[in-house]
């Protein structure tokens, strides 16, 4: 199990509390979930719960198999519900320009060459895993589903990414936006429970820049599993598989016996609108093992022999 720091004791024990008041109840998610029988496409009556809204902000526990793909279905289950969407990954903004190429070309080395993928291994933090690098390379093949970066470098990064997913959306009027983002951004309420005054970006994007009807917060929950994610051992941050810490909310298993379900939630709870449920999940290791040999240039050619 991840190390349990006095911080992420703390937060365990806020985060049980908080769920102990607004779970929602056993009957409730029987009667109202949507069952997933397996991981991909996924199923359009996921539809009716989904069409209000142009922006649905998927909050990821970084560097599992599975949220990446969910994701990535979620995007095109929504474009063939409105006709067009898009997705938005928390990546840095200034990755853009090599996944426009990778886009253009296919050329997986491409992504394999941008540093974000090249990061040192205690920054392997789970967003540049081998899941991600499916994800991108199955999506440069799905026609008419735009790619972007949402990471900026301003200083409060949420707000950042909640103006560059509102500017991505005047861009497509009348499409889908689908952000996959850590799950504390993705929450549409403030509060955070080491800052009351955190505004997420979700919070920022439904305060000011889109109408809140508009926008979507999806958890993903789980019973058990892993991830490829940075923690704390013995003072320092590793980045390594981890075994997930219990869920705050043990009621998303324990009500049903289902592998994976959908559920859209009677109210806002913990920030979100509805759960993708997972029971088992599972770590993706970076897509560029750390160590790897840099990639020749694509202007290096060998020599030929003598």
């Amino acid at each position: 199990m991840i190390a349990r720091t006095p911080l992420l004791a703390a937060l365990a024990v806020i985060l049980a509390a908080a769920a102990a008041t607004a779970q929602p109840e056993a009957q409730a998610i029987r009667k109202n979930a949507r069952v997933l029988p397996a991981l991909g496409r996924l199923p359009d009556p996921l539809l009716a719960d989904l069409t209000p809204y142009r922006a649905i902000l998927f909050g990821e526990i970084h560097g599992t198999r599975e949220a990446p793909r969910l994701a990535l279905e979620l995007a095109r289950l929504m474009a063939r519900g409105k006709g067009n969407s898009w997705l938005g990954l928390e990546l840095p903004t200034s990755a853009q320009a090599d996944l426009d190429r990778f886009r253009a070309t296919g050329d997986a080395n491409i992504l394999k060459r941008m540093p974000f993928f090249r990061r040192p291994p205690e920054q392997q933090d789970g967003r540049s895993s081998a899941a991600m690098g499916s994800l991108l390379q199955v999506a440069q093949k799905v026609p008419n589903l735009p790619l972007y970066c949402l990471d900026t470098e301003e200083p409060d990064r949420d707000a950042g990414m909640a103006r560059e997913f509102a500017r991505h959306m005047a861009e497509h009027p009348g499409s889908v936006g689908v952000a996959l983002v850590g799950n504390m951004h993705a929450r549409v309420t403030q509060g955070a429970p080491w800052d009351p005054g955190y505004r997420p970006m979700g919070y920022n994007l439904s305060h000011g820049l889109v109408p809140a009807t508009q926008v979507l917060g999806i958890d993903l929950a789980y019973q058990q599993g892993t991830a490829w994610s940075v923690a704390d051992k013995n003072g320092r941050q590793v980045a390594a598989l981890h075994p997930l810490l219990p869920p705050s909310q043990p009621i998303f298993a324990t009500a049903v016996q289902w592998g994976g379900y959908f559920l859209k939630l009677p109210t806002i709870t913990d920030g979100f609108g509805a759960v993708f449920f997972w029971r088992t999940l599972s770590a993706s290791p970076p897509f560029v093992p750390p160590g790897a040999a840099p990639l020749p240039s694509p202007s290096t050619r060998p020599s030929s022999p003598s």
